[in-house]
């Protein structure tokens, strides 16, 4: 029954534009609903052809903030159980997990948090690709809700050729000062008692499990969870304590002698690299309005004449890796470009993402607070109308507003060459002040 109402929103979704084109297309469209149907009664009766693909890539594509819940999951669970093997619908059901994807405008910043979760979980099942590891890597980092951690570790599983850098992200939710609980990734309802519970440290366990001898560096962190026992120190579960003992015993099984090495390497970095000059684009924001933290008004054309690096955050933000740790790297880097004697040839601007609380006067305390020597290079900025749709859009900035209020966002820096073109990017990741600084280095020299 869940195809045959996904079929129903198809119709609606799409019935403009293929009624628009010639007779043939509509017949065309008909023949795929019947066919649909068909499999719905007997699922073994024909494989997913292309042309289910690309109706479904449709609705994905149309699905805005007119979309319910219930229609959403309804997608999401034709498409876990009909193309689990389409590459292309595992790359569309990505774009969804961008926080300020359409499909979350008036949701609450609950039903949002708990839909991106059961979307990210869910994309387990899903040919594997980059933009859904960004999504487990950005959750791992920075996310604040047991739910976000355990549909990113499930979804994990998927990305063993990278566990040399997941590994050390999920590692800290194995200590006993993590706060796990119960919850449900497998679907985006509040469902109380909860009926299908896991718990981040059990997600976590199995994909280390999955990645077998890639794991062995985590061993002594499962025995220490076996050995508590009923210590209390993990909430005296005793199904953590049987997991994390069976995969400890396991992962030291398959791992040759030779691989028996006791590490806690840290996560190697990605140096940032200069985007080709042919390849880089300019904004279409050269009149927006800006406010910086004087109370000036200025235009984003107005940065443009030397390579400037901007990031995003808001002084409300309470998580310190991410908005904190964002500015406290800003002072530093000008620091650094002032050691350099560099510091009048480069820009260093941040922006807020919550314009309408952050005043000026607050955007200047909130810097002289972390370090930030303000000056005409290193200023704060504000949009003067709005959010900065410009800005979200065309850098495609991972942050979304529920219910009227910043609820999440990711961690990203851009820098930008003298013409004001997008020059590299560093994406919900810790960029490093040297990458950066040497990145404003080679540009200054273009």
């Amino acid at each position: 029954m869940r195809l045959i109402f996904l079929i129903a929103i198809s119709m609606t979704s799409i019935y403009t534009s293929y009624s628009q084109n010639s007779q043939q297309q509509w017949k065309d469209l008909i023949k795929l609903d019947n066919d649909l149907k068909k499999i719905v009664s007997n699922k073994s009766a024909t494989p997913i052809s292309p042309a289910f693909d690309t109706i479904m890539q449709n609705i994905i594509n149309a699905a805005d903030k007119n979309f319910s819940l219930k229609e959403l999951t309804t997608i999401v669970n034709v498409c876990s159980e009909y193309f689990y093997k389409s590459a292309t619908i595992s790359l569309s059901l990505a774009g969804w997990l961008r926080e300020g994807h359409s499909i979350y405008k008036d949701k609450t910043p609950t039903e949002a948090n708990q839909f991106r979760a059961f979307l990210l979980s869910s994309l387990s099942k899903f040919p594997a690709n980059e933009e859904i590891y960004k999504y487990v890597k950005s959750e791992l980092l920075f996310a604040d809700h047991t739910i976000n951690i355990a549909a990113a570790a499930a979804t994990a599983k998927s990305f063993p050729d990278k566990s040399t850098e997941l590994i050390p992200l999920m590692e800290p939710f194995l200590g006993s000062s993590f706060s796990d609980e119960c919850v449900d990734i497998t679907t985006p309802e509040l469902n109380y008692p909860i009926l299908n519970p896991t718990k981040a440290r059990y997600q976590i366990i199995l994909t280390l499990t999955t990645y077998g001898a890639r794991s062995y560096r985590s061993v002594k962190l499962l025995e220490a969870i076996a050995a508590c026992k009923n210590c209390g120190e993990y909430g005296n579960d005793s199904i953590l304590y049987t997991k994390a003992k069976k995969a400890a015993e396991y992962i030291r099984k398959i791992t040759p002698p030779c691989c028996q090495k006791e590490t806690t390497e840290k996560t190697s970095q990605h140096k940032m690299l200069l985007i080709n000059k042919e390849n880089r684009q300019a904004l279409s924001a050269d009149k927006i309005k800006l406010i910086d933290q004087e109370g000036d008004s200025l235009t984003f054309k107005d940065l443009t004449g030397k390579p400037f690096v901007l990031t995003f955050f808001y002084t409300q933000c309470t998580n310190a890796l991410k908005c904190v740790s964002s500015v406290h790297r800003l002072g530093d880097l000008e620091t650094e470009c002032i050691n350099n004697s560099q510091a009048d040839r480069v820009g260093i601007y941040g922006m807020t993402y919550d314009p309408d609380f952050d005043t000026p006067s607050i955007l200047k305390k909130y810097g002289e607070m972390y370090g930030v020597r303000f000056n005409k290079n290193m200023k704060f900025l504000k949009t003067e109308d709005n959010p900065g749709a410009a800005f979200s859009n065309q850098l495609q900035l991972r942050v979304n507003y529920g219910a009227g209020t910043l609820n999440q966002h990711g961690i990203q820096l851009f820098v930008f060459d003298k013409k004001g073109r997008l020059a590299a990017v560093c994406d919900d990741d810790t960029w490093s002040v040297s990458d950066v600084k040497d990145c404003l280095s080679n540009l200054i020299s273009e």
